[in-house]
């Protein structure tokens, strides 16, 4: 028996198992959390960025074992139309399909509708915050479930009276904006707003110009008139601006004070505003993803509408614009405060300073000496440098984007992992400058000196570089797609596993430059000079490679699938094992290149010299090859199925195992090719010339040889089943022990051809010139011959069975021993042909003429000799016995 104590003990003991259990599950749950923030626009840009680092860290105190999915869908670059909507909704379905999300946060508008219209279809369950929405309303969550959210209710009316306090004499506010998702939704709040104002003041709306138009509208203003930075982040031509550059612009052009009523634009130029700022639109949505992570529905959780603003101003715009502080609303905060950022250091010899870490964002260092200054770190956006001098100088880390550079001295500086977007950097000298994973993005280069720079893994987006010497450069694995480096120097410089997609390099030199492993594809290289460079492995699909020099160049592995070539010279080149299907390479010059195990199915090689390459094995499989020359060329193993090879010079080929079914050959020039056990299956060759080749072994059924020219050749063990060689030459062709069965050989010519021992079944010949011909042996098998010349032929020993001559001619031809069995000879000329020891069974010789032909020792039946009895003898050589017969015959007696 246990005692009570025992019992209590033990159920404790089972409560307190129960409790660890619950808490490891809880503490499970907390690790389990699944967090999607899915932002309308592109990592990169303010706005998003503090948006979405707010929630992060929010989320991250309470649940610090969540894992946080980053998703942009990059609106602001890629106009959300239906074709790149669908195509996100399938990216996200495909990559999402076996994952739910705990809470989805959601940025700004375009992100908000693409959840309203997809959430079911893609996160299904998961509950949605939205946030930085514009001009939200109520019905447009109507019929939706698992919806809530922050909006982002800009004070437009409290902006547009702070502006009309600070500037009483203001005639005139310009209203910039654009027709992006959010420039919509700004413009329904002016709609509303506006109409207010009106008595006091007049508006204007600029919300669809170009950049260009921008700047010359904002420049032509004048007092009296303010501007409101609403958006502009895509102008009319589709041109992608971020929020600070859409500031500065205005900034750099307007006269005129410029306000806004986002914390983006703040330092680049706005005056002030009342200002929504990314960071509360995070936290605030952060709090409502909070209340839904511990349970809350997200239907019961309400929409926050009513936001804190701040009044946020520009020490420097108010000092520009003689705005006094005591003027502001109270508890107003100040940026841009006067300390290191737009400082005034032009001219300033700073050589050999340790500026580590320093804002000198907008600063003015034209002219200045920073020789071997460290600026390791520093903040330098907007800054003009001009002309300065920088050799040795420490920029490793820095942020300076946009700055102008031009005409200054930075060789052998340091500037590893800068980062320096659209700079401008023409005329500038980087020799020997370490570059090294840094971002160039824009950076204008123009006519600037990099010889022996090294830019590693660097980021050169859509960068201008053209008439610039990189002689020598290292730029291995950088990212250069889209970039310019028309009629630049490359030579010697290392590109391989670089990416240049887009690229143009017109007329540039990249001569004996290693580009191996490269992506080059989509690019133009019109003109450009890759001779003697290495591009093994390379990517060049869909690239323009127009009148480019690649001679000697090693492409061996690369792939050039559909690009264009036309033009070019790859004279000696190495293309071994190269992807070349459906390139266009018309005239292009392949002389002594090495083309041995290529894919080149499709490829347009007309007019093109080929001569002395190496084609073994290459697939070429329907190529077009017309007017080519292939003279000496090794096709050895190679395939020409359904090729086009017509006009094309081939003379002196050397071909063995090559595949040509179906080709296109019409007026090929083979002179004197080697073509051993080649497949001719169903090619054309009309009037194609292969005099003088070796056609041993190969296999021509159904080919089409019309008026082909095969004379002299050698067709030892050729098939020719059912080929056409109407009109074709074979004069003194070697077909001795050939088999032609259903051939066509009408109007042929085989003058002198050796057809010894060959065998000829199932054929009409029509027109045929046999004269001379060597058919010794031969098996003549249901043939018709049709106005045949065998005159002065060698028939001896030849056998013809159910044979059918008319105007056949065999005059002086050796037809000693051959055997005429089961035949019918019309109008046939036997004139002094040798016939002796002839065979002549069950056979019709209807006008045949023997006379002076060597009938010694023939055989017959009666069949035979009645037709003898009517035939031409005159003169002809007869034995005894046929004699006797005849004129038993022909005086009636029968004994």
């Amino acid at each position: 028996m246990y005692s009570r104590a025992s019992w209590i003990r033990f159920i404790i003991g089972l409560l307190l198992i129960a409790l660890l259990v619950a808490g490891s599950l809880a503490a499970e749950e907390e690790m389990s959390k699944q967090i999607l923030i899915l932002a309308s626009y592109n990592p990169g840009l303010r706005w998003t960025d503090s948006v979405g680092s707010e929630i992060e860290n929010q989320l991250s105190i309470y649940y610090p074992t969540a894992e946080f999915s980053f998703e942009y869908m990059d609106t602001k670059k890629q106009a959300p139309t239906k074709a790149r909507l669908a195509e996100l909704l399938e990216l996200y379905q495909n990559k999402y399909k076996n994952r739910h999300f705990d809470v989805i946060i959601c940025s700004d508008d375009d992100a908000f509708q693409f959840l309203l219209s997809n959430r079911d279809k893609v996160f299904s369950g998961s509950p949605i915050v939205f946030c930085g929405v514009n001009f939200f309303e109520d019905k447009m969550l109507g019929g939706k479930k698992g919806f809530t959210g922050v909006v982002e209710a800009f004070d437009l009316p409290s902006t547009l009276s702070l502006m009309l306090k600070l500037h009483p004499k203001t005639k005139q506010i310009v209203m910039v904006n654009d027709r992006t998702t959010t420039g919509k939704a700004n413009r329904e709040v002016m709609n509303q707003t506006l109409p207010l104002f009106g008595k006091n003041v007049s508006f204007v709306i600029w919300d669809n110009m170009t950049v260009e138009e921008l700047q010359r509208n904002a420049s032509a203003l004048s007092e009296g008139s303010l501007i409101l930075l609403l958006n502009y982040n895509r102008d009319r031509e589709g041109k992608v601006l971020t929020h600070e550059e859409s500031a500065w612009l205005l900034r750099s052009s307007s006269p005129v004070p410029i306000y806004g009523t986002r914390d983006v634009y703040m330092g680049f130029g706005v005056l002030g505003g009342v200002i929504t700022t990314g960071p509360v639109q995070g936290s605030l949505a952060a709090d409502l993803a909070l209340r839904i992570l511990r349970g809350e529905s997200a239907d019961k959780v309400p929409v926050a509408k009513k936001l804190p603003n701040s009044y946020i101003f520009d020490m420097m715009e108010l000092r520009r614009f003689n705005i006094s502080r005591s003027d502001l609303p109270p508890k107003s905060i100040i940026v841009n405060q006067p300390f290191h950022s737009r400082a005034d250091l032009s001219g300033k010899n700073l050589s050999g300073l340790d500026l580590s870490g320093t804002d000198l964002n907008q600063s003015e260092l034209q002219g200045s000496d920073l020789r071997g200054t460290n600026l390791s770190r520093s903040f330098l956006m907007y800054a003009t440098i001009f002309d300065a001098k920088l050799i040795g100088a420490n920029l490793s880390g820095v942020f300076m984007p946009a700055v102008d550079l031009h005409g200054s001295d930075l060789s052998h500086a340091d500037l590893r992992g800068a980062y320096l977007p659209i700079n401008y950097l023409v005329y500038a000298n980087l020799t020997g400058a370490d570059l090294s994973g840094s971002f160039m993005d824009q950076t204008m280069m123009d006519n600037s000196t990099l010889v022996g720079s090294k830019l590693n893994g660097a980021s050169l987006w859509a960068v201008k570089i053209s008439y610039a010497n990189l002689t020598g450069a290292s730029l291995v694995k950088a990212f250069m797609d889209r970039a310019t480096f028309q009629n630049s120097q490359l030579n010697g410089a290392n590109l391989t596993g670089a990416s240049l997609v887009g690229a143009n390099l017109i007329n540039a030199n990249v001569s004996n430059a290693d580009i191996s492993g490269a992506d080059i594809s989509e690019a133009r290289c019109g003109g450009a000079n890759f001779s003697g460079s290495k591009l093994t492995k390379s990517i060049l699909g869909f690239t323009n490679l127009t009148h480019t020099n690649l001679r000697m160049a090693n492409l061996s592995g690369s792939y050039l699938v559909a690009s264009n070539l036309d033009d070019s010279d790859l004279t000696k080149a190495i293309l071994t094992d190269a992807n070349l299907e459906n390139a266009f390479m018309h005239r292009v010059r392949l002389v002594e290149a090495k083309l041995s195990g290529a894919s080149l199915p499709g490829v347009r090689l007309d007019d093109s010299n080929l001569s002395n390459s190496d084609l073994e094995n290459a697939d070429l499989t329907g190529a077009s090859l017309s007017s080519c020359n292939l003279t000496g060329a090794s096709l050895n193993g190679a395939r020409l199925l359904g090729a086009d090879l017509s006009l094309a010079i081939l003379e002196d080929a050397y071909m063995t195992r090559t595949n040509m079914v179906g080709a296109k050959m019409s007026w090929v020039d083979m002179v004197g090719s080697s073509l051993i056990n080649c497949q001719f299956t169903r090619t054309e060759l009309f009037g194609a010339n292969l005099s003088n080749s070796d056609l041993t072994g190969s296999d021509f059924t159904r080919a089409y040889l019309v008026r082909a020219n095969l004379s002299e050749c050698t067709l030892k063990d050729v098939n020719l089943d059912y080929a056409d060689l109407t009109g074709a030459k074979l004069g003194n062709a070697e077909l001795s022990n050939a088999r032609l069965k259903n051939v066509f050989l009408n109007d042929a010519d085989l003058l002198g051809a050796d057809l010894s021992g060959s065998y000829l079944s199932s054929m009409t010949l029509e027109r045929t010139i046999l004269h001379k011909a060597n058919l010794r042996m031969a098996s003549i098998i249901s043939l018709n011959f049709l106005d045949t010349d065998f005159s002065g032929s060698d028939l001896k020993d030849a056998r013809f069975f159910q044979t059918y001559m008319n105007n056949t001619n065999f005059s002086d031809a050796d037809l000693s021993g051959a055997v005429f069995d089961t035949s019918a000879l019309k109008n046939t000329d036997f004139r002094g042909a040798n016939l002796s020891g002839a065979t002549f069974g069950t056979s019709a010789l209807e006008n045949a003429d023997f006379r002076g032909a060597n009938l010694l020792g023939i055989k017959y039946d009666s069949i035979a000799l009645n037709f003898f009895a009517v035939s031409k003898l005159d003169g002809a050589k007869m034995s005894a016995d046929l004699k006797k017969d005849l004129e038993k015959l022909r005086s009636g007696k029968t004994t």
